[in-house]
């Protein structure tokens, strides 16, 4: 309901952020609300930030247009399921089981390995994200504002945490 009202003011936050290359420091603070997602209770990587709703619309917007100008341009890897429109789990299985039931026609060996990258986005180097986008002949400059100066801080049984920079990952 309040949508009509927020949205104006939102729209000019977004595009004055993006017209100055700039990421506004409010939208780049994490809370870490231990909401346990899955694994080890005691592993504090099991628990994830939650970032202001108005991050995650601009995010949402921005990952949009990426995606549109990657699919455009063909620049995805044509085996590439995750983060594309009509591809899943589903379609990335039914290319393994095409590539085993040709290398078992040819008499090959048929060969899979499988890797959990449930936690990769934790691990991005945002300096080697940024190199690729460039590569991709995206204008970054937004990019690293965005990216980099991420804080995050633990908020439980009403305290808050410090203030921590976040090294590595992007959000989610």
């Amino acid at each position: 309901m309040a949508a009509p009202i927020i949205a104006p003011a939102l729209t000019q936050i977004f595009n004055i952020s993006i017209s100055k290359a700039e990421f506004p420091s409010p939208f780049k603070l994490a809370r870490v609300i231990p909401i346990h997602k899955k694994g080890p209770k005691l592993d504090y990587t099991n628990y994830r930030p939650i970032l202001p709703i108005t991050s995650l619309i601009l995010e949402r917007h921005l990952n949009l247009h990426i995606k549109a100008y990657l699919e455009f341009n063909s620049l995805f890897y044509f085996r590439q399921s995750g983060f594309r429109e009509h591809h899943s789990c589903q379609t990335a299985l039914i290319k393994i089981i095409d590539d085993w039931l040709s290398a078992i026609n040819e008499n090959k060996i048929a060969a899979s390995l499988f890797l959990d990258f449930s936690k990769a986005f934790d691990l991005v180097d945002t300096s080697l994200l940024i190199h690729k986008l460039k590569l991709y002949n995206i204008d970054t400059s937004w990019f690293s504002p965005y990216l980099n100066k991420r804080f995050h801080q633990t908020q439980y049984a009403g305290a808050i945490s410090d203030k921590k920079e976040v090294m590595s990952g992007v959000p989610q």
